[in-house]
């Protein structure tokens, strides 16, 4: 059987999952951090950065939404973590002065088996990235990382799977959830119920969850 040929379209969006190396990778970040500047906006005005505390962006792409935390945090440590090798190098040159004056680390890594021990951060992110994740095992990390009582945020441009067909249908490996599904997936993995907030007519959404303080999972 003939394998079917991906369309340019479909060609590109794959780096979206995991930006690889040469052109098409960087394009594909820059655009990213650049692109997303309104969803980073969006979310940051739904989320308390923690004062003196350690923030971890988990998927963090291209590395501008640690840039824009540093920058609202100033005495905030922070760590981000990406499965692609070339979006931790973009992340570490966005942020070489962070990294430099020992503020900030990122290392590369899964999301699902996350390289810092248990109650390490006060806030995680996740912006444009639940969509490539195994969600249960990953909610289920970020928990055990989380201070009792710490916050996690997603920032997702779509959360109907059926407004995002267009993406979806092109990237097989995208899979949009809905608040309610995410809802689910975050209080199975311990979580106390999230507060939603929505753009309804742009489509956006941001969740906002909390570890319970006594650490019961």
């Amino acid at each position: 059987m003939e394998k079917k040929k991906l369309s340019p379209f479909a060609k590109l969006l794959r780096h979206a999952a995991r930006p690889g190396e040469g052109a098409v990778g960087r394009f594909m970040l820059w655009g990213m951090n650049h692109g997303h500047s309104p969803i980073y906006e969006f979310g940051l005005s739904h989320v308390d950065l923690p004062r003196g505390g350690r923030i971890l962006d988990a998927g963090c792409g291209g590395g501008e939404l640690l840039r824009r935390m540093a920058a609202r945090a100033p005495d905030a440590s922070l760590a981000g973590v990406d499965v692609s090798a070339a979006s931790v190098e973009a992340a570490k040159r966005r942020n070489r002065r962070a990294i430099e004056a020992g503020r900030m680390e990122v290392k590369e890594g899964r999301v699902e088996a996350l390289p810092w021990p248990d109650a390490s951060f006060d806030l995680v992110t996740a912006c444009e990235t639940v969509y490539f994740w195994e969600p249960a095992p990953a909610f289920a990390e970020i928990a055990r990382v989380l201070k009792p009582g710490g916050t996690f945020a997603v920032f997702l441009e779509a959360s109907d799977p059926e407004r995002a067909r267009i993406w979806s249908d092109a990237l097989p490996a995208m899979h949009v959830r809905t608040a309610g599904e995410l809802s689910g997936l975050l209080a199975a993995a311990g979580f106390e119920p999230p507060a939603v907030h929505q753009n309804a007519r742009i489509g956006w959404t941001c969740l906002v969850a909390k570890k319970p303080r006594g650490g019961e999972r």
